[in-house]
C-alpha cells in the first residue's frame, strides 16, 4: 500500500452534497475523522469513497443507502357506519386519510355481499339487495404503496 494514499468521501442525494450534522459539506472530504449524517428525506443516498495514491492511480467504492417510507397513512371514518339496515341503498360516511410524506392518498371502499362478490362503492354508497351480512372495507394507500384499511360489518334484513 502506497503510504501517500489519500481517501476522500462524498455523500450525495440527487447529486447534491449533504452536510454533516456539524455543517461540513460532504464533497471530497478527507477521511481523517468521523462525519455524522442525518437522513431528513426519503430516497437514495450515495456514499462514494475515492482512494488516490502518489502515482496518480485511484480506485472508487460507492455504497447506496435507500431510506424508504414504510409508515402507513392514517385513516378514519367521519361518522358512523350502520351496523343493521333494511334492504336498499346504503349510504356510507366519508373517510379522511393523511400521510406522513405525501399529500396524495388514494382511497376506496370495497363491499363484499353475502355471496362473497366484491364491488367498489361509488359515491360512498351501494345497493344492499340481498339479505345477509355485508363486509365494508375502507382503504387508504400512499404513493409508496403503504396501505391501511378499516373493516365494518353491516347486517341487512
Amino acid at each position: 500500500l502506497d503510504p501517500t494514499t489519500a481517501i476522500t468521501l462524498s455523500v450525495t442525494k440527487d447529486d447534491v452534497a449533504l452536510k454533516s450534522t456539524d455543517g461540513v459539506t460532504l464533497s471530497n472530504v478527507a477521511c481523517e475523522r468521523t462525519y455524522d449524517v442525518k437522513f431528513e428525506e426519503y430516497g437514495t443516498y450515495v456514499f462514494r469513497y475515492v482512494a488516490k495514491d502518489g502515482n496518480g492511480k485511484s480506485a472508487t467504492y460507492s455504497v447506496k443507502v435507500t431510506i424508504g417510507d414504510d409508515i402507513l397513512p392514517t385513516l378514519r371514518v367521519d361518522g358512523n357506519v350502520p351496523t343493521s339496515i333494511e334492504k336498499g341503498k346504503v349510504s356510507l360516511p366519508m373517510a379522511i386519510a393523511m400521510d406522513n410524506v405525501t399529500e396524495t392518498v388514494t382511497m376506496w371502499i370495497s363491499v363484499k355481499n353475502p355471496y362473497g362478490e366484491i364491488s367498489i362503492a361509488k359515491n360512498n354508497s351501494f345497493m344492499a339487495d340481498v339479505v345477509g351480512t355485508y363486509v365494508v372495507t375502507y382503504y387508504a394507500m400512499d404513493e409508496r404503496g403503504n396501505t391501511v384499511s378499516l373493516t365494518y360489518f353491516i347486517k341487512v334484513a
